[in-house]
């Protein structure tokens, strides 16, 4: 995947996430995190659940229906934010692999 893409699919939902989640933790806890310790993660549980609430359940009470209704939505719209994502870099890349031949100007 293009480094294009990630940073355009990066910019909405899961940018959000991976805010939330890095601001909870400093670079000491990533590390222990990644050799397999994972007391850190304990500190990002309340973020989490309070981003979750206002972004994924927009305030609403934490049921079953209510999940699912919102993570349909919120899959929903990731759908149409990757499709035109890729919309976006499949022009972005025929443009370098097919450039417009030059004019000629007298």
């Amino acid at each position: 995947m293009s480094n294009l893409l990630m940073s355009l699919i990066l910019s909405g939902f899961l940018n959000e996430i991976m805010s939330c989640v890095l601001s909870s933790l400093q670079i000491t806890d990533l590390l222990s995190v990644f050799y397999g310790q994972p007391t850190p993660l304990n500190q990002v549980q309340a973020p989490l659940r309070e981003f979750l609430g206002r972004r994924v359940l927009n305030g609403a009470e934490c049921t079953p229906d209510n999940v699912r209704s919102s993570v349909e939505d919120l899959v929903e719209s990731m759908e149409t934010e990757i499709a035109d994502t890729v919309v976006s870099v499949q022009q972005t890349v025929k443009c370098q692999i097919c450039p417009p031949p030059p004019t000629n100007q007298l």
